[in-house]
């Protein structure tokens, strides 16, 4: 990959962005009957996510953007990423980026706290020059729980579908100093003390998260305005993720 090229960013955008609130798990905690969901609170709603969270063993993940692509230099743009997250500290995926006007997949892989990129020119797998663990992903404290427990400002909207599931819609705000334990790649490009708006949609019948949008920016690189939406899908669904040899 070369020393130019910017794998701490690339690996923030894949990771600490797309993973941002990825997935509860409805295999614990009773759902509410039909009768009941109605009178469910956002806030209720919420917290019943967050607690499933904790219980989470895998997700798969899609970013997309609207109003704008995130730089990381040298003439490269993440327009989309995807992937698979595995407790306790394994995560694999590809980023769509863009390199001189033509759209480029990026692999890369982690597992405990070795992390590899695929050299985009060649292909090989080369050691990511800094420490990142996917343990904190599912810390119940700063990980996706955490996040899902520090919004604010939650209302409940219209109900609707979000990947072809009803799922519950809700609204809230989060602060880029929420997202930090899970952004901290993005160092110093990293915004502090940013409002963001957020919408949620979760699952009426279980409870799982299917889609977040959230609208603003993260780093100083992003465009005002800018809109990334992650689907969720495929929980607790076995996949084999190990170093490359």
């Amino acid at each position: 990959m070369g020393r130019g090229f910017p794998v701490a960013v690339l690996l923030g955008c894949a990771i600490s962005i797309a993973i941002l609130l990825s997935g509860c798990n409805g295999s614990r905690a009773p759902s509410p009957t039909p009768t009941e969901s109605p009178a469910l609170t956002a806030t209720e709603i919420v917290y019943m996510c967050a607690e499933k969270m904790e219980t989470v063993d895998s997700v798969h993940f899609k970013l997309t953007q609207v109003g704008g692509t995130t730089p990381i230099g040298i003439g490269l743009d993440v327009s989309e990423a995807a992937g698979d997250i595995v407790r306790p500290d394994k995560v694999k995926g590809e980023i769509t980026t863009i390199m001189i006007g033509l759209p480029v997949i990026v692999k890369y892989i982690t597992v405990g706290n070795i992390t590899l990129i695929a050299n985009p020119m060649t292909g090989e797998w080369e050691p990511f020059p800094g420490v990142f663990s996917a343990a904190g992903i599912f810390d119940p404290d700063i990980g996706i729980a955490g996040i899902l427990r520090s919004m604010t400002n939650l209302s409940r909207l219209e109900d609707g579908k979000a990947a072809g599931f009803a799922c519950f819609h809700i609204r809230g705000n989060v602060t880029s100093d929420d997202l930090r334990p899970i952004t901290r790649l993005f160092t110093p490009s990293y915004l502090e003390g940013i409002d963001m708006a957020a919408e949620i949609w979760l699952d009426r019948e279980d409870f799982l998260l299917r889609q977040i949008r959230l609208e603003g920016q993260i780093t100083v690189n992003d465009k005002p305005g800018i809109i990334r939406t992650i689907t969720i899908s495929d929980y607790n669904k076995s996949v084999e993720i190990e170093l490359p040899t």
